[in-house]
């Protein structure tokens, strides 16, 4: 397994951006989202469930990568995103 060096400032810029997105779709006031791959590929959504599949597409920072795969394996096992309220509570 290959050692990754983690940049603290480009970790911290990353995940802000994350955050900042999914602030946007939590809650009964979520708003539409839209989002774009480097491969043209474009969703529009305002629903968590629907989203974090599609940012694992996009998102190439390691870190990022377990934190949404983490997600989706607590909804997919107990049908909550209770993960991503507690990341936005955490940074917000």
């Amino acid at each position: 397994m290959p050692i990754v060096l983690i940049k603290t400032s480009e970790l911290n810029a990353e995940l802000k951006e994350l955050i900042a997105l999914l602030v946007k779709c939590v809650g009964p006031r979520g708003k539409l989202q839209m989002l774009r791959s480097a491969t043209g590929h474009t969703i529009m959504t305002s629903v968590s469930a629907r989203l974090c599949p599609e940012l694992q597409r996009i998102v190439a920072h390691p870190v990022l990568t377990f934190l949404l795969h983490s997600t989706l394996a607590q909804n997919q096992r107990f049908y909550s995103f209770k993960l991503i309220f507690l990341l936005v509570k955490l940074f917000v």
